[in-house]
């Protein structure tokens, strides 16, 4: 029971020093056990090694789990345990966390419930939540400038692909409609994004991702939009500033998203701080007044150099936001799970490699919620339309 259930007993178990203090007072670890499970850096290995030990310790330790569950405040778990179902038997734990398929096998079937605990299933709570249950998700767009052909010479992105690849899977999986633009030039990026803000077409929320070089600002905007820029480079060699980009979602720009969550992620190298945010107020259809910029949340990485390295600490961002995005979307809103991603990057790469992230008026909390099987066919059903 246990090895079959074993992505969702690591993802959803809370309370670990307690859970493991309790499973030595019940003598289910010896000392030499216990110092091996603590011997792994990151929650999820430590929790994977634990689970791995229980099935060799003998036909008690199995009944002694699932009191520690119980007493630890993961009651859900040991009673799910104790019934013998399968809590979530479609994805393949090490294929979750080595690239093999954010969501496993496209045959299996996806069982896209929360915990019962999850604030976004209780009707008492939902104000203080963004709706995340329509169909699609929202919008899920990747810009990503692998090659460049301008003047000034930019080193071919190697390995970007994979990335975007792993990324397409992950809005896949949590039931965003996905959108690509790869490789293109200053006035096609601009142009891309300026047909989406201004399409007039119902939008629920939107996730961008944009992955190129980046350069500082040359200059410095009178209206600062953000503590953070970049200048991104686009195919041509000619750069896009990260504050043009982010004003387009602004609710004068782009109406259809007033109100609506937006997660603006660059991942570039380079970038420096700078200052301050405004805002204005615009109508919507039934006169509602909104912010400028609201419900905003924007993301910056921060690489310690750029080319050649910059790709390197890109694919190592990538694997570590999808793991811990694929391990506690459950029980945790964005912004704990980029808490907990910046946590492990500082970690693993001794300070240099962080996410800088801010939000304007995003007062709400926003959790990713996988779709079925079913429901994902409908999603693709209306990409095609």
């Amino acid at each position: 029971r246990i090895l079959i259930n074993m992505p969702y007993l690591v993802s959803a178990t809370n309370n670990f020093e307690h859970f493991v203090n309790l499973l030595i007072e019940k003598r289910v670890f010896n000392s030499f056990m216990v110092n091996k499970i603590k011997s792994y850096e990151g929650i999820v290995d430590k929790l994977k090694c634990l689970y791995e030990m229980i099935p060799k310790r003998g036909p008690e330790a199995f009944k002694r789990l699932t009191d520690a569950l119980h007493e630890s405040g993961n009651r859900d778990l040991a009673l799910r345990l104790k019934s013998n179902r399968c809590i979530n038997n479609n994805v393949d734990f090490n294929s979750q966390l080595q690239g093999d398929g954010i969501c496993g096998s496209k045959e299996n079937k996806l069982n896209s419930q929360r915990q019962n605990n999850n604030p976004d299933s209780l009707t008492e709570q939902q104000s203080e939540n963004y709706p995340m249950r329509r169909l699609p998700r929202g919008h899920w767009i990747i810009i990503n400038i692998e090659e460049f052909n301008g003047i000034i010479l930019q080193d071919k992105r190697v390995g970007s692909l994979e990335n975007v690849r792993k990324l397409k899977e992950i809005g896949e999986f949590f039931g965003f409609k996905v959108s690509l633009a790869l490789n293109v030039n200053q006035q096609s990026f601009q142009n891309f994004i300026e047909d989406f803000c201004k399409d007039g077409q119902p939008k629920n929320s939107v996730v961008l991702i944009v992955m190129s070089h980046g350069q500082k600002p040359g200059m410095l905007s009178a209206n600062r939009l953000q503590s953070f820029a970049i200048e991104v480079v686009a195919e041509d060699g000619v750069t896009v500033s990260s504050d043009w980009i982010i004003d387009q979602f602004s609710a004068m720009n782009c109406k259809a998203l007033a109100g609506k969550p937006k997660i603006i992620m660059f991942i570039t190298c380079s970038g420096e701080d700078l200052i301050k945010d405004q805002a204005i107020q615009t109508d919507g259809k039934k006169f509602v007044s909104y912010p400028r910029n609201s419900d905003l949340m924007t993301v910056f990485s921060n690489f310690p150099g750029c080319q050649p390295i910059e790709y390197l600490w890109t694919k190592f961002l990538i694997e570590e936001l999808s793991s811990v995005l694929v391990c506690n979307w459950r029980s945790k809103d964005v912004v704990t799970i980029l808490q907990e991603v910046n946590r492990n990057l500082k970690s693993k790469s001794d300070a240099h490699l962080f996410l800088n992230f801010t939000s304007i008026g995003f007062d709400k909390k926003f959790y990713f919620t996988p779709v079925t099987e079913e429901e994902r066919k409908q999603i693709f059903e209306m990409q095609a339309l």
